[in-house]
Parts: structure tokens; C-alpha cells; sequence
């Protein structure tokens, strides 16, 4: 990478040079039955050079051929973006255990036996379909550009799913393990749990369309997330069509509700010190107490919009350019147990899962989704799966309506979100 970003330099005003390598297992099990075993590893590397002002692109998977490399970026410059940023000098990032060396340490053959007693063990309890996938994973990514930054990173993934799909549907009731290292699988609390919930799902409910008390639980909650995320996107504040253009310092969500970036907490999965473009991660708070106070940036939209930048420049793949996005999202965790909350209802809904999240006008915050996994709520208790049903509305006005928060967060991919109970939502079923 030095004697690419070397010759880069020389035919360059600025240069920068991205190394991503990933190895990576997947076990998957379907129906009790093991359906697929892959292993791969990808690697390649990513130029960007700025020239006479203008940006230009190129990524390899290998530097056999560095100049053609450099000479394809310099290329693309010729008809490039005028850019307004220069690449940081990065000198300080913090320290974070995003990786453990004993991922080296997981053995297959231990994983399959784990597999198989776990399918023992659901099946002296229940007829429930058994799907299981394991996903072990190691990712290093190095950052070096002509300012003087030089960064390395290091991850290790080991993570768990396990679900059972309601029969006839696409949809199912899942718990997930999330780790850095290999755990062990066997919660038998947790799998009961799961298998307590898909008793209770054999029992089918039809809604009555109207307005009802709702919990969201975390993987829900993160469709209206996504809808927040898309509103505080600095491409919609550049070309100011975001509805949160003037809103900065106002309430726009309920007072309960806070929401912030900690890519720093390497209790995450997702932590990370640096972006893809060299800069250091921060925590950001987006909304405190309801009122909006930040959005998050890369180099680009921070030099447009004379803004600070974030740590947010997103790199998906190797070969892809760099898009701001957020990771390691988080909500403040409320005062109330799941438990708590459910027992509050006299009737609604709790929605595990929903489908076709991101349909609808997503930058508005209008939502019309349809309900994957719920159960229906009678007297504070769960009695039976909630069947064909939709909800819809607009998320500035669902939160504003939040009853409670639950008092502990879980981590699913997107971030670390609690169960949150509305005080309505509108619920519509095709039973009309």
C-alpha cells in the first residue's frame, strides 16, 4: 500500500488508498436438516485521488498492475465531482477491543454437535420447524492517505440465529447471539421463551381496524429508525428537502425519547475508531430529550454544509463509493420492564417483526408497513398471533405518542434499541 500511495503522490494533488479483508464461515440449517456450509475470503483495494480539484475513483482486488491501477483514478478525475475537502491527517483514534483472537478458536465440528443438541432439545418440546444459521467472521481494514494518516482495524464476528417460522408463512418468531468470540449456544431460558411464544402463535387473531396500544420491540422499533435516519441524511439537508431542514434545536419527537450514534462502545458489534474515509468516530446525539440536535456527515457534505465532520463516511464494499451512514445507532433506555408494559395493556398489540419496512414515503416518515410476527394482548397477556394485519401513520406523530421505554436495550445489526409502548397506533386488518 506505501509504494502504491507513493506513486500516487507523484501524479496526484492527494491521494488515499483502502484496504478491506474479510474471511468468513456460514453454517445455515433448515427445517433441522443442515442445508449449506461456505467458506470465502475477500479482499481488494480502493483509490481515491483528488486532481485539480476533481475526485476520481478505481479499486483492484490485488496491485499486480499498481500504475494501471492509479492511472484508471486519474481518469476518472478527468470528468469527476468538484470536491471542496481534503483528505485528514489522523493521527489519534481511540482504542477499542472490537477483536478477539479466539474466533480463531471455533471449530466446526463443535458448532455442528452444539447444533445438533439444541435440535434435540426443541424437539422433545415441541413440533416447531427448527432453522439455525451460525456466521464466524475475522475483517481487517487499513486506511493510509497522502496527509500522513496510516490506520488499521481489526474484527471478529461469531453470531447465532435461531427461528422458528409460523406454518404456511413467511414469517417467524427468532432469537439471535451476538458476539465477538464463540459462546455458548444452549440459553435454554431463551430457546423456552421462543417456544413459549410459538405456543401461544398456534392460537390466530383477527384485528379490528381502528386505533390501539402498541409495543414496538427493538427490530420494529428500527423501521421507524430508518425512516429518522433518512431525514437527518446530509444529502437531504444539501438539497434542503429533508422535513427536519428547520428543525434543529426543536422538539420534533416525544421528551422520552433520545437517540445517538456510540460507535466508540466496543460492546458493539459495530464499533469502530475510524471511517471509511480516515476520520474518527464519535458519539453524536441526533435527538436529546425529543428536540433535534445534530445530523451526521462525511468530508463531502461537512464541507458543503460548513459542518463539523461526524465520522460517517460509509464504505459498503470495496468497489463502492463513499456514502454517509450511521452505525452502532442508540436509543436511551427508559424506567420500564417488557414485562411491565405488557402488563399496562387491557388490549392491543406487540409487533416483533414487520415486513416491507422501507415502503412507503421513507424520507417524509410515513409508514404503511405490514405486521410480520405479533401477538395480540388481552388483560396484560399475550393470547394468541396477530393475523394479516397492517399498520400505518407518520413517525413524527407516532413519536410523540410513547407511553414507555423499555429499561434495557438489544443489539440486532442496526443498533441498540428497547421495546417501546405507544399509546396508539393505527392498526388496520383485512378483515374489515
Amino acid at each position: 500500500m506505501e509504494k502504491l500511495l507513493q506513486i500516487a503522490k507523484e501524479k496526484a494533488d492527494q491521494a488515499e488508498i483502502y484496504y478491506s479483508r474479510c474471511s468468513d464461515d456460514f453454517i445455515s440449517i433448515i427445517d433441522s436438516k443442515f442445508n449449506k456450509v461456505t467458506s470465502s475470503i475477500v479482499s481488494g483495494y480502493a483509490l481515491r485521488v483528488i486532481k485539480d480539484g476533481k475526485i476520481g475513483f478505481s479499486y483492484t482486488r490485488n496491485l499486480i498492475d499498481r500504475e494501471k491501477l492509479i492511472e484508471q483514478a486519474l481518469k476518472s478525475a478527468e470528468k469527476g465531482a468538484k470536491v471542496e475537502f481534503s483528505f485528514p491527517k489522523t493521527t489519534k483514534t481511540a482504542s477499542l477491543k472490537t477483536y478477539d483472537p479466539d474466533i480463531k478458536l471455533v471449530n466446526k465440528q463443535q458448532l455442528i454437535k452444539e447444533a445438533k443438541e439444541i435440535v434435540q432439545y426443541i424437539k422433545s418440546k415441541s413440533t416447531a420447524q427448527i432453522d439455525m444459521c451460525f456466521y464466524i467472521a475475522e475483517w481487517e481494514k487499513r486506511l493510509v492517505n497522502s496527509a500522513g494518516t496510516s490506520l488499521r482495524e481489526l474484527k471478529s464476528w461469531y453470531t447465532f440465529y435461531l427461528s422458528f417460522p409460523f406454518p404456511e408463512t413467511v414469517s417467524n418468531i427468532s432469537i439471535s447471539l451476538l458476539a465477538k468470540k464463540q459462546q455458548p449456544l444452549m440459553d435454554k431460558a431463551k430457546i423456552d421463551h421462543l417456544l413459549e411464544l410459538y405456543t401461544i402463535s398456534e392460537k390466530q387473531i383477527k384485528v379490528i381496524t381502528g386505533k390501539m396500544k402498541v409495543i414496538l420491540m427493538p427490530e420494529a422499533v428500527g423501521s421507524f429508525i430508518g425512516r429518522f435516519n433518512e431525514a437527518i441524511h446530509p444529502f437531504y439537508f444539501d438539497n434542503k428537502t429533508s422535513p427536519l431542514l428547520n428543525k434543529m434545536e426543536k422538539q420534533i419527537f416525544s421528551d422520552k425519547l433520545t437517540i445517538y450514534q456510540d460507535p466508540l462502545d466496543d460492546s458493539n458489534l459495530e464499533a469502530s475508531a475510524f471511517d471509511g474515509e480516515g476520520v474518527a468516530r464519535q458519539k453524536t446525539v441526533f435527538v436529546e430529550n425529543g428536540v433535534l440536535k445534530n445530523i451526521y456527515t462525511d468530508l463531502k457534505y461537512s464541507a458543503k454544509l460548513n459542518l463539523t465532520p461526524t465520522g460517517n463516511g460509509g464504505r459498503s464494499e470495496i468497489e463502492s463509493s463513499i456514502n454517509p451512514s450511521v452505525n452502532c445507532y442508540s436509543i436511551t433506555p427508559g424506567n420500564k420492564s417488557l414485562e411491565e408494559m405488557i402488563e399496562n395493556i387491557e388490549e392491543g398489540i406487540i409487533i416483533y417483526n414487520l415486513m416491507d419496512s422501507y415502503s412507503g414515503n421513507i424520507l417524509e416518515g410515513d409508514y404503511s408497513i405490514g405486521v410480520s410476527a405479533a401477538f395480540y394482548i388481552k388483560n396484560g397477556k399475550l393470547i394468541g398471533r396477530v393475523k394479516d394485519a397492517m399498520i400505518n401513520g407518520n413517525i413524527y406523530e407516532t413519536l410523540n405518542q410513547i407511553n414507555a421505554i423499555e429499561n434495557e436495550v438489544h443489539f440486532f445489526g442496526l443498533g441498540n434499541f428497547p421495546a417501546i409502548s405507544f399509546e396508539e397506533i393505527n392498526v388496520i386488518s383485512s378483515q374489515t
